[in-house]
């Protein structure tokens, strides 16, 4: 990207002897080239940043969710259901005991008088 300011008779001048206009000028179109060149690389790379950090949030996310199936299964996949777990909580404490739980029972605190 050449400035505007620049003139390529005063650039030609400020070269050794023996150096022309011409080679200034393909020294510009060069830089001019590197500088296309450099964006691209930097586009790229960033493009491939990104791409990379999506691809390791989707992994990271499905690992997370197979160890947390892993470790937590819950009590109707592997063990009594929620039918029988009901019973066994209310059952032992005989017929309606459910309707009855807030009732006081025999020996329970009965205030101070």
């Amino acid at each position: 990207m050449k400035p505007a300011c620049l003139d390529l008779s005063t650039l030609a001048h400020s070269y050794p002897s023996g150096v022309g206009a011409e080679t200034a000028s393909a020294t510009l179109q060069l830089s001019d080239e590197r500088d296309r060149w450099e964006q691209l690389a930097l586009r790229l790379a960033a493009e491939a940043y990104a791409a990379g950090y999506a691809d390791g949030q989707f992994d990271a996310k499905s690992d997370e969710d197979a160890e947390f199936a892993r470790r937590r299964p819950m009590p109707a996949q592997t063990g009594p259901s929620f039918a029988a777990l009901e019973l066994r909580r209310w059952g032992r404490l005989g017929p309606g005991a459910r309707e009855r739980f807030g009732e006081p029972r025999p020996g329970d605190f009965q205030g101070r008088s």
